[in-house]
């Protein structure tokens, strides 16, 4: 088991779930105020909790890498 299994289990699918709404706000506050060092923190901190949730929903690599591979056709037909 890993750190990020280990987290889920110990705090709950719905701790994580309310702790990465948290962490997306104060991302967001940070973008807003075009605060680069506060952007790089709060960046980091959503990324390892978006990969608890994938843990929380069950979400695979793969799945992830194919939906990653349809947005970015999305944007490459908007060029």
């Amino acid at each position: 088991m890993n750190t990020y299994q280990k987290l889920v289990e110990k705090f709950g699918h719905e701790d994580r779930k309310k702790k990465c709404i948290e962490e997306l706000s104060e991302l967001i506050r940070a973008i807003a105020r075009d605060d680069r060092q506060n952007y790089i923190e709060e960046s980091a901190q959503v990324k390892r909790l978006l990969i608890q949730l994938n843990i929380v929903f069950n979400v695979s690599h793969d799945e992830l890498m194919n939906q990653d591979m349809i947005e970015l056709k999305k944007l490459e037909e908007l060029l």
